[in-house]
């Protein structure tokens, strides 16, 4: 599994111009992240220590003390879904995914506070695989949940499963920073859950690079996100997301929910408001490579097949 996957993994392009962390060797502990802020837009900092922001949900503006309290009063009307296209009526609309209602429509959820994605300070923190002689090839699936916090978008789960999808590490792990919405619909992480976790990014770092190696190889959907959020650099990547090409190329890339109704025949991330199963993603990512890899060798074999129909054909030709 591990020699088939190699014809997969990630360049140093396609990490670069997708938003991975990349280690910077003069400065241990920072990383690059190309178009980061296009990505993660950055708040504008007060002079009080305050902030101004844009909701990643609704997209207004608000602003937040430096404690972290809301300035504004009032709820965060949004959708949860994807703008998609559908025909209706002959003709074809951009609707939300969420609840069908017209792009640019009053939102179809509510949330008591606004939130913003921004993944802090880059210039420390970051740790890097490493490599060593005693490390074996192996195969990974990772998959991290968030939620939002006063300083943004933070790591609140980590799942790591083996190439059998055997689970191999899950951990909830506690933010930095005070929680103000759990993201309950896609972590799957509610406040209860979090009630005595006292499990640290640091901590989840060490027990991670115990299995990470250089060389080893990581599976995951839109990788750079749970990268970022785990402050890890890692450049042995194969990401289904690249691997499974929207039609319309980048930036748009295929949901992974979509991907494994399309490829595998099975339903995913269908629990509603109880959100995601970190698990059962990375298990997905596992079967979508194990479905590409025999994808490949049946279309290699067919195309062989043809040849040795053709190759006769031509022989008696020029007999003739």
């Amino acid at each position: 599994f591990y020699d088939k996957l190699k014809d997969y993994i990630a360049d140093i392009d396609s990490l670069r111009d997708n938003s991975y962390p990349l280690p910077i060797t003069e400065k241990p502990g920072a990383a690059c992240i190309h178009n980061l802020t296009k990505k993660y837009t950055e708040p504008v900092f007060q002079n009080d220590g305050g902030r101004s922001c844009c909701c990643c949900r609704c997209g207004k503006a608000f602003s937040i003390t430096k404690d972290g309290a809301q300035v504004e009063s009032g709820e965060c009307f949004y959708h949860y879904g994807r703008i998609i296209t559908k025909k209706a009526a002959g003709e074809v609309v951009k609707v939300y995914s969420c609840c069908s209602g017209t792009a640019g429509g009053t939102g179809c959820s509510i949330a008591k506070n606004h939130v913003y994605k921004y993944n802090g300070d880059i210039s420390s923190g970051f740790v890097s695989t490493i490599s060593s002689t005693k490390a074996e090839n192996k195969v990974y699936a990772l998959d991290c949940e968030m939620c939002y916090t006063v300083n943004g978008i933070e790591l609140c789960r980590v799942t790591l499963v083996d190439h059998n999808c055997e689970l191999i590490y899950d951990s909830l792990v506690k933010p930095s920073s005070r929680i103000i919405d759990y993201n309950t619909r896609f972590s799957g992480v509610t406040e209860d859950d979090m009630k005595d976790i006292n499990v640290s990014l640091y901590d989840v770092q060490a027990v991670l690079l115990s299995y990470i190696y250089s060389n080893t190889i990581i599976l995951g959907h839109g990788l750079e996100n749970d990268l970022i959020a785990l402050k890890l650099t890692h450049q042995m990547v194969v990401d289904t997301a690249l691997v499974f090409p929207h039609r319309l190329g980048l930036p748009y890339k295929k949901s992974l929910k979509n991907l494994a109704r399309e490829f595998l025949r099975r339903i995913i991330q269908n629990g509603g408001d109880d959100g995601h199963d970190s698990k059962e993603d990375a298990v997905a990512c596992i079967d979508l490579m194990k479905w590409k890899l025999k994808d490949s060798n049946r279309r290699r074999q067919s195309s062989k097949k043809n040849k040795n129909v053709e190759e006769p054909q031509l022989i008696r030709q020029k007999g003739k």
